[in-house]
């Protein structure tokens, strides 16, 4: 039986397009079992920065020691500032899980669309990475981890009782936010969880280079702190990271590498017309740099080569990272059927849905397919070369892209 769903009209965006055109809104389409049918024939707005590739460690999605899929241009010099905050508009969950759930192994679920999706794990999930061969993810109130290929048994609890929120990765540790802690555990699991660094408001989105941890830091206002990997006293770099910086559901600190250091970009996740793309450039002095403004809201970010993509209430956006207001080019481009939760790899973007479809567009042409679909509330999405992973209120999954 299909399942009718539609994916939004792109707004008519309230920024001037330049540099990219992006085409048409994204027609709705019915749900199918054939995973190569196309869910829409929506704009083909070409996107093509040219140029290296980037290195990019992220704290939402991705395994934080990867090579970024090179949207061109060099690393991102000279701007950026924290961390996304998303509205639990868009039916997304709390991050986190009920700590009453019990992990099971993988299980194959036949979501009636798409390809066929595996269960990694079942209960209420929140946010998740993957590298070094498994799955990280938030769940019944711990941090767990299971192998990317499902086939080892119930998952390692790696951090009991902690209420993880936000997750980063690395070649050798996991690390998350806690309460007003940021935590770390070895990846394998070797020993147990223990303190990084304390602020004094609840820590919430994450990232890592390969020196510090850095984070979104609740409070009136909300603040960018940073830490030694190795443990120390945290250091505040923005006092006023934006008031939607820290709101719940946050979307995404980035820390992307540039020639001078890490910059750091983030999205202050406030009403409409005062959300805001910031960034803090690699020397991490002065007052964070605004890249974009007029947002509305925001869900997720990521930075890609020298472009940021961003979500927020009203739709998805991409637009040059080393610019900012007032900059020749620091006109953000609004792309069709981009919203709520997404990654992007070196050929597609995936989108994770309100209603937790998941889709598949190749990038500068923005046609999406379904490739799984409902599986609960959506919380958060990442991908790897083989496979798509995302969590909901009813698990965590894996689904063949």
């Amino acid at each position: 039986m299909a399942l009718s769903f539609q994916i939004p009209t792109a707004r008519i965006t309230r920024w001037l397009l330049l540099g990219i055109a992006s085409a048409g809104a994204v027609a709705g389409a019915a749900c199918s079992s054939n995973p190569s049918a196309p869910v829409t024939s929506g704009g083909s707005g070409q996107l093509d920065d040219g140029g290296p590739d980037a290195t990019q460690t992220q704290g939402d999605s991705g395994d934080g020691q990867e090579t970024g899929p090179g949207d061109g241009g060099t690393p991102l010099e000279g701007g950026g500032s924290p961390e996304g905050g998303g509205s639990p508009e868009g039916g997304r969950t709390p991050d986190g899980g009920d700590a009453g759930t019990t992990p099971e192994a993988s299980t194959e679920v036949d979501s009636g669309c798409g390809n066929p999706t595996t269960m990694l794990w079942s209960g209420a999930a929140g946010d998740l990475v993957v590298g070094n061969g498994r799955v990280y993810f938030v769940g019944g109130g711990s941090l767990d981890s299971t192998p990317i290929d499902g086939d080892g048994g119930a998952p390692q609890v790696l951090s009991s009782g902690t209420q993880p929120l936000r997750l980063a990765l690395d070649a050798t540790t996991a690390y998350f936010t806690s309460g007003n802690s940021v935590m770390s555990v070895p990846a394998d699991g070797s020993s147990a969880a223990g303190v990084v660094s304390q602020g004094t408001g609840a820590a919430g989105a994450l990232a890592v280079d390969a020196s510090n941890v850095y984070w979104i830091e609740s409070g009136t206002p909300p603040q960018l702190l940073s830490a030694p990997k190795t443990g120390g006293t945290a250091s505040v770099l923005v006092a006023n990271a934006g008031a939607g910086a820290a709101t719940p559901n946050g979307g995404n600190l980035f820390a992307a590498a540039a020639g001078t250091g890490t910059n750091l970009v983030w999205l202050d996740a406030e009403p409409g017309p005062n959300g805001q793309v910031l960034m803090l450039p690699g020397a991490h002095a002065g007052s964070p740099r605004v890249l974009f403004g007029g947002g509305n809201g925001g869900f997720d970010l990521q930075v890609v080569g020298s472009s940021v993509f961003w979500t927020d209430v009203d739709g998805g956006y991409v637009g040059p990272a080393l610019l900012g207001l007032g900059d020749a080019g620091g006109t953000p481009s609004s792309i069709p059927g981009l919203e709520n939760q997404f990654f992007l790899d070196s050929q597609n973007v995936y989108v994770l849905t309100p209603t937790s479809q998941v889709l598949r567009a190749p990038r500068n042409v923005w046609v999406y397919q379904e490739i799984a679909c409902g599986n609960g509330a959506p919380a958060h999405l990442t991908a790897d070369p083989e496979y798509v992973y995302f969590t909901t209120d009813q698990g965590v999954f894996r689904t063949s892209m």
